[in-house]
């Protein structure tokens, strides 16, 4: 990533590696979807803390979109801490649920 920023430029923002949450993998690791979504911010605010140059935006995945809502209003301190200033998707950007809800 720093090399790509560095060297090409023009970059807007990089999504960090995100634990999936598809029944096939949750079956896989042995975790809950809370599990891997802990794993998934864990490793957004590792990557902001070794390189806090780099355009890094949190992602959040899970089943259905009643998998998010625990995620998005636990409050986090350090997420608060490191909020950017601004919004850092790009126009139009949105959210997509790997399978439709129900």
């Amino acid at each position: 990533m720093a090399t790509y920023t560095h060297t090409i430029g023009g970059l807007d923002f990089a999504a960090p590696q995100d634990w999936m949450c598809e029944p096939f993998m949750l079956e896989r690791t042995g975790l809950s979807i809370a599990e891997h979504q802990e794993r998934t911010v864990a490793n957004y605010l590792h990557l902001r803390a070794i390189t806090p140059e780099l355009p890094f935006i949190p992602v959040l995945q899970g089943w259905h979109l009643a998998d998010r809502l625990p995620a998005l209003h636990r409050p986090d301190p350090q997420l608060q801490r490191r909020r950017p200033s601004r919004n850092p998707l790009p126009a139009g950007a949105t959210a997509v649920d790997a399978a439709p809800d129900g």
